[in-house]
């Protein structure tokens, strides 16, 4: 009868004692990813009044953005969604962070490689964002010179130049992402 309870006790104490070992390591993830989401909260209001005071929803209106926001159906204001972006930023930042905390190796890979990929993903942003801008501005300029030429089909040639520079310019996003 020993022997058997022995055959049971054993794999609960090594599973015990894996536990001992592992309960600091998530007790300072999970200290980690609370101290990050109040900052992560902090930051995002901090940001928000800041953006408001010096008035960066007039200046989104002046240059642009928000008609470009709107068209890319985003309804809220400016400095509330760069709120939310820096917000959702420093949240993947903190859980990386916290899931380092746990000294698993696998999970250590893992995030190396996501920070490893950050740049490429900023490059591939601001590829998108300059792309855009440009495909744009291009085909005015197309759409205002075929009218200027009188060419019946003006509207269709400006929206296909726009149509394919757009496809380019996602074809080096995902160029940029390795996709």
């Amino acid at each position: 009868m020993m022997d058997f309870l022995n055959l049971i006790l054993e794999p609960l104490q090594d599973v015990l004692l894996k536990f001992k070992e592992f309960a600091p390591n998530l007790l300072a993830m999970l200290v980690i990813m609370l101290l990050g989401i109040i900052l992560a909260r902090i930051i995002r209001f901090v940001l928000v009044k800041f953006l408001t005071a010096i008035s960066f929803d007039n200046w989104c209106d002046r240059m642009g953005f928000t008609t470009l926001m709107r068209k890319g159906d985003l309804w809220g204001k400016p400095s509330a969604i760069l709120g939310a972006m820096v917000f959702w930023l420093l949240i993947i930042v903190t859980l990386m962070v916290g899931l380092g905390a746990l000294q698993i190796p696998a999970i250590d890979n893992l995030i190396g490689q996501f920070f490893s990929y950050m740049p490429r993903v900023f490059s591939a942003v601001l590829i998108l964002l300059i792309g855009y801008v440009l495909a744009g501005f291009i085909s005015r300029g197309v759409l205002i010179a075929a009218v200027n030429s009188g060419y019946h089909y003006a509207k269709l040639l400006a929206e296909a130049i726009r149509t394919l520079l757009i496809l380019l310019i996602l074809a080096m996003t995902m160029e940029q992402l390795q996709i």
